[in-house]
């Protein structure tokens, strides 16, 4: 993604906001506004959950709104959980299947009831009838009969927050590790198995444990890419990759409604020494129009490529010398968008076989997106791993966006800046126009509009000349995105520190400078001062305000969990958001510590600050 281009637009006065002490809000212990709601549309809500890797606290606690108490009875609640590689797990249990609702509207279920349940990455919560029955679910994607009869729904997406990353060519990558088998090939996975070498080339590796079962390598993209060419410029010749060893090169999608959503390119024989060397499929692979098998040649490294447009998927196989192999167009690639993400893995097909070790190299990853498309982004960390918040402040990139750069020259945002307009069009059908923040060639900052339904949104931008681009995005109630000092999502925080004394005095004092040498933002120490002292850390945002509840908002710093005492809009901003927390005392002399977010079991971006 290109860096985004500075402006006096919101997320200029976002950094303002780390400079400027007088913008700082009054640290108060807010609450919610009451949600009115229409006793005829029950709804469903979170108000509790479990931290990822816990086999203490368990419970998932939600409670029902928008019902008269005597109809509580008339409903039941179902939860699932969904593990990387092993698929969706009714909880508690399968007998019972359903979790009933108590006399004042709240349920809980237990979610780590067995196995490895704590390593569950999304939990789904489905409002349902008393009268609905079905069949338990125990792995796969399918969840047609809950989505079919639910009310009301709820999905969560919950990060390991020590998980190892990587940056390479340009994206974030979340690297796989599991202790227990599971798909691809019901291996294990391991962390050190994926890394990015001296030469920024990125290495897989599948490496066999003391009692010879195979850990496979696997990193998968956090943003979600769309539809637009996709570039593998791979290394190993595939001829050297040992029988049972594929590597997988490909995107796939964990939305249970959207099943088989998946592009990929592979090589490897699937344990036949004599089959050919590389593939081409959509799945299912079943399917025997669904795929093209051939050999790449030995010895040689290769370019491979799928073009992903709306009505077909162009694959191409060549040699790094530029001699093309193979080609095959899939036409009728009727693709949903909504939650598919990159991925590059190294695995068995065999996890007990007597092979040995192997490593996959791939020296490059190019993305050229769909002409005239739109990628709609947090504008805060610059990522739509899981979907854009509601509300929220969105970074739209393309070409032809608008044919000025221009920004909003007051805090009410127009619907038309500079002759260009951004249409959201929601799942319901709804269409609203957006407000603008800032606009120019290849970038547009717009506001999500606050009413627009959860799920597939479609968004069109029409510059002044009348051309116009689209792009669809997924639209969460929650996605948690911290502002950074320098405008990146990444290094210091665009926060500030309000310090209360004893005698109830309060001193707003920033947490990072310009550094005019430099030309960087540098930290600002934080003395944390007596032991009378209360030093609060004010962190902005997007994507945050609409949390089930304050107490499913943690900040986490310097590896510790610390008290939140607000998390909600920042109230001048539009779509600003805003988290304080206390800044716990035994970190003081840390020097960098890493800041970061978890709002309704979804992981923010790592910002970071320094203690004295």
């Amino acid at each position: 993604m290109k860096n985004p281009e500075f402006s006096c637009s919101l997320i200029r006065l976002a950094l303002a906001i780390t400079l400027m002490l007088s913008l700082v809000l009054e640290l108060s212990l807010a609450s919610a506004a009451a949600q009115g709601g229409n006793a005829d549309s029950p709804d469903l809500m979170i108000t509790s959950i479990p931290e990822f890797g816990s086999v203490s606290s368990t419970l998932l606690r939600g409670r029902v709104t928008n019902i008269s108490a005597d109809r509580y009875s008339d409903y039941k609640v179902a939860v699932l959980i969904a593990i990387e590689g092993l698929g969706y797990y009714s909880k508690p249990f399968c007998t019972p299947l359903f979790t009933p609702i108590s006399t004042d509207g709240t349920w809980s279920a237990n979610i780590v009831t067995g196995g490895v349940d704590q390593l569950a990455t999304v939990i789904v919560s489905y409002l349902v009838r008393s009268s609905f029955q079905t069949t338990c679910v125990l792995g796969g994607n399918n969840l047609s009969d809950f989505d079919r009869e639910a009310i009301a729904k709820v999905v969560i997406h919950r990060d390991n927050p020590l998980a190892k990353t990587l940056i390479w060519s340009g994206i974030a990558l979340d690297i796989k590790e599991s202790p227990v088998p599971v798909d691809p090939g019901g291996n294990l996975f391991r962390a050190d198995n994926v890394f990015v070498g001296d030469r920024g080339y990125l290495h897989l590796r599948l490496t066999k444990t003391s009692d010879r079962r195979w850990q496979a390598g696997e990193g998968l993209s956090r943003s979600i890419l769309g539809r637009g060419r996709y570039v593998f410029y791979v290394e190993t010749p595939a001829d050297q990759l040992p029988p049972n060893a594929t590597l997988g090169l490909y995107t796939f999608g964990f939305d249970p409604t959207m099943s088989h959503r998946e592009i990929d390119i592979e090589l490897g024989r699937f344990g036949n020494p004599n089959a050919m060397n590389a593939q081409f499929v959509i799945q299912p692979f079943t399917n025997p129009n669904n795929i093209r098998r051939f050999d790449l040649p030995a010895g040689q490294r290769s370019v491979l490529s799928f073009d992903w447009q709306k009505d077909r998927i162009a694959f191409k196989a060549m040699t790094a010398a530029g001699v093309t192999i193979q080609e095959w167009t899939y036409p009728n690639a009727v693709l949903q968008l909504v939650d598919e993400r990159l991925r590059f893995n190294l695995w068995s097909v065999f996890p007990s076989s007597d092979e040995p070790d192997s490593e996959a190299v791939i020296s490059k990853f190019e993305f050229f997106p769909e002409p005239a498309s739109v990628a709609s982004l947090s504008a805060a960390n610059y990522s739509n791993a899981y979907g854009i918040a509601r509300d929220s402040i969105v970074a739209a990139f393309g070409v032809n966006l608008a044919t000025v750069t221009l920004s909003a020259s007051s805090l009410e945002l127009p619907t038309s800046l500079g002759g260009t307009t951004v249409r959201v069009k929601d799942r319901a059908g709804i269409e609203r126009l957006a407000p603008i923040f800032f606009v120019s060639l290849n970038q547009v900052n717009y506001l999500l509009p606050p009413g627009t339904a959860a799920g597939k949104a479609e968004v069109t931008i029409t510059n002044g000349n009348g051309v116009t681009s689209a792009g669809a995005i997924n639209v969460i109630p929650v996605a948690p995105a911290l502002f950074s000092a320098d405008a990146s999502g990444q290094g210091l925080a665009a926060a500030v520190v309000l310090r209360v004394r004893a005698d109830g005095s309060q001193v707003y004092e920033p947490v990072a400078r310009f550094d005019e040498i430099s030309r960087k933002f540098v930290a600002v120490p934080i003395d944390l001062g007596s032991s009378s002292d209360k030093v609060f850390l004010v962190l902005f945002g997007t994507g945050i305000r609409w949390r089930q509840a304050r107490s499913t908002v943690k900040v986490m710093v310097g590896g510790r969990n610390t008290d939140v005492d607000y998390a909600g809009p920042q109230g001048i901003l539009f779509g600003l958001d805003q988290v304080n927390a206390l800044i716990p005392r035994e970190l003081q002399g840390r020097g960098d510590v890493d800041t970061l977010l978890n709002v309704d079991g979804q992981i923010s971006n790592k910002v970071m600050i320094n203690i004295r």
